[in-house]
């Protein structure tokens, strides 16, 4: 908790009581209140994907060590490049996904939302995956139509 309170995740209140041994309480902070669910723009996923990104971290010295080698820093920590991680992971990818572009998306349409007052009848996201960054436009613009396309494996994991 002392990480987490250095670095602003946690705040820490000190109780009060008369025996003198006041207990420590640790309050949310903004970046914390990132991480609860109950929030709009929560971003709890982008916490999930922990899985992939710390594994691959740690072995950034021993990849910067290498002679040169066509492997990716993410496949010598997993052994597979990420896209075929990403069919098989249960969702998490594409989840810390839908994360991103919750919270990205809500700042871009408020700041440059009157790009998509131009567009005049329909929208098509190639590539777009979970749909979420679409979704965040069909409902600030419902005058949009709005399509989705993907990779069928990608779909299917949605």
């Amino acid at each position: 908790m002392r990480v987490l309170t250095t670095s602003g995740v946690f705040s820490v209140v000190q109780g009060s009581n008369h025996a003198g041994d006041a207990p420590v309480y640790y309050k949310l902070t903004r970046v914390s209140r990132l991480l609860v669910e109950r929030s709009p723009h929560h971003l709890r996923r982008i916490a999930d994907i922990d899985p992939f990104a710390w594994p691959a971290l740690l072995k950034m010295a021993e990849w910067f060590t290498m002679p040169a080698s066509t492997l990716s820093l993410f496949e010598l920590a997993h052994g597979r490049a990420i896209c075929d991680t990403t069919v098989n992971d249960g969702g998490l990818f594409i989840g810390f996904m839908a994360a991103v572009s919750r919270v990205t998306m809500n700042v871009l349409l408020k700041e440059y939302g009157g790009v998509f007052r131009e567009v005049r009848s329909s929208l098509v996201h190639v590539g777009g995956s979970h749909g979420a960054t679409a979704g965040a436009v069909a409902r600030a613009f419902p005058h949009v139509k709005c399509t989705v396309l993907d990779l069928p494996d990608v779909v299917a994991g949605c």
